[in-house]
Parts: structure tokens; C-alpha cells; sequence
């Protein structure tokens, strides 16, 4: 009876931690709609999420780091190509009245961020307050890192500045 308290346990724990990635409808530099979870199904994916401007700020640390882990092309040698096979989402939430200068924002934002990269930087005008609560985020000024299984669910979560640490957990969660 104990071994099978202890398995119902894990199971449990387990289904808890892996929920599926609540919806976000984005539209990317390139002007595609993309909605996550569905759009990145089949592939692991990270998405890395900033809701204010403080999170904007930490996450611009993120992004070579990330780009160089999950896009770029490898060192050559044994490490020749990508390393993991994934997908690479950064989310910007607009809110209030930004919402109503969100063309500037995406021009901006085309201009500032290389062409070959506007698939991967993505607007999206969802409520900011409802997304925190469906994906119990504790403080929406730190910038959000989840990485989803290939069915769209959350297999790891993190949040705050950049480290060595976080990213080698990160990226950990995307060799299995």
C-alpha cells in the first residue's frame, strides 16, 4: 500500500506541475499570427515572456544567451548545428493604453531587431491579469521563462534575471 501511496503521489505532483501552456494569441515582427500552445506544437518550445517595462529590461539579458543556445548555428566540430531541436518564442504584453500604440511599438521593434530574427519576437494584447492568475506567475516585473513539451505543456518555469545557472537548467529541460 505505501509503494502505491508514494506512485499516486508522483503521478499527481507530476500532472500538476505539467499544465498546459495557457493560450497566447501573438502576432509576430512579420506580421503572422501565432497562437501558443497550438502554433508550436510538435516541437519543444521556450517562451520567454515580459509583462512590464522592468521585465523588458531583464529579458534583453536573455536574448543573446537564448539566441545562441536555440538558434544560432553551432560551434563547428562535435557541436556543429543547432543544438536543440526548439522553438523560440519572446512575448511582449501590451497593456492599457500602449495597446493603442501598438503599429509604433511593432516598427520600433522591426527596426531594432534583426529581420532574421522577427518570427521569433511577438506582440500579444492579452489581459496581463489573467494570464499571471492561468499561469500562476508571482511577479509580473520579472520576465517569464517557460519551456513547453511537444503537446504544449509546461515542463519547466522560471523567472528573473539572467543567469548561467537558469539557462543551463533551461536548456537542460530541452535534451530529453
Amino acid at each position: 500500500m505505501k509503494k502505491f501511496t508514494t506512485v499516486l503521489f508522483l503521478i499527481i505532483s507530476f500532472s500538476a506541475f505539467s499544465q498546459t501552456f495557457p493560450t497566447l494569441n501573438c502576432e509576430t515582427l512579420n506580421n503572422k499570427k501565432i497562437n501558443i500552445p497550438d502554433d508550436v506544437k510538435g516541437k519543444k518550445t521556450v517562451v520567454a515572456i515580459a509583462m512590464s517595462s522592468k521585465a523588458e529590461k531583464q529579458l534583453k539579458a536573455w536574448n543573446i544567451p537564448l539566441y545562441n543556445s536555440l538558434i544560432a548555428d553551432g560551434l563547428g566540430g562535435l557541436m556543429g548545428g543547432r543544438m536543440y531541436d526548439a522553438n523560440l518564442c519572446f512575448v511582449g504584453m501590451i497593456k492599457g493604453i500602449a495597446k493603442l500604440a501598438k503599429g509604433e511599438i511593432m516598427e520600433r521593434s522591426r527596426k531594432n531587431i534583426d529581420k532574421k530574427l522577427h518570427d521569433n519576437f511577438m506582440i500579444t494584447e492579452q489581459e496581463v491579469a489573467d494570464f499571471t492568475k492561468a499561469a500562476d506567475i508571482k511577479d509580473k516585473n520579472e520576465p517569464q521563462f517557460f519551456v513547453l513539451d511537444k503537446d504544449g505543456k509546461i515542463i519547466y518555469h522560471t523567472a528573473g534575471e539572467y543567469s548561467d545557472k537558469k539557462l543551463n537548467e533551461l536548456t537542460e529541460k530541452l535534451m530529453y
